[in-house]
């Protein structure tokens, strides 16, 4: 969160912050943390790490649920595992969907579907905004597509890392 403070401080734009599955925290400590450091909204994953498997649909619902109600303006981007660590299945995706934005998700993030068909599918039946990462495609066409918001993770990151590796390496060249 101190790294998230120092973000949204430095910047004028509105700040969502990747939470994760709430680091633990009950529901009035995560919406309390998140309004702390001034961030407009969070991704709330629905991994289980304890256990690393999904979260059960309907405790997962009940559990953004509650989130909402702590707070009607945070916006709730709802990371959907099913494509990382699930059975990869799209159904079981857009039953998450419809589950997460009946209980008051802005969006649903199915992180790690690429799969250009499915991914169309997906955002036509998902019942609402729907934000993929960047390497799903080119931006103009996920927009085409219908995507909402790209997300980047840490391929900005890598990508960095990546050519400050190769400038490197040409010192020992």
């Amino acid at each position: 969160m101190a790294a998230a403070a120092r973000i949204i401080r430095a910047v004028e734009v509105p700040v969502t912050v990747d939470f994760e599955a709430g680091y633990g925290l009950d529901v009035p400590e995560l919406v309390a943390a998140l309004r702390e450091v001034g961030a407009a909204g969070c991704n709330l994953e629905d991994t289980d790490h304890a256990t690393e498997t999904l979260h059960n649909v309907d405790e997962h619902a009940v559990w953004l649920r509650r989130v909402r109600e702590q707070d009607d303006t945070l916006v709730i981007n709802a990371r959907i595992d099913v494509f990382l660590i699930g059975s990869g299945d799209l159904d079981e995706a857009l039953r998450r969907a419809h589950s997460y934005f009946d209980v008051g998700a802005d969006c649903v993030y199915p992180i790690a579907l690429s799969d250009r068909a499915a991914l169309e599918q997906f955002v036509a039946e998902a019942g609402g905004p729907v934000n993929v990462l960047a390497d799903a495609g080119p931006a103009a066409e996920l927009a085409d597509l219908g995507v909402a918001r790209i997300s980047y993770g840490a391929q900005l990151y890598r990508q960095t890392m990546e050519q400050f590796a190769r400038s490197l390496s040409a010192f020992n060249a």
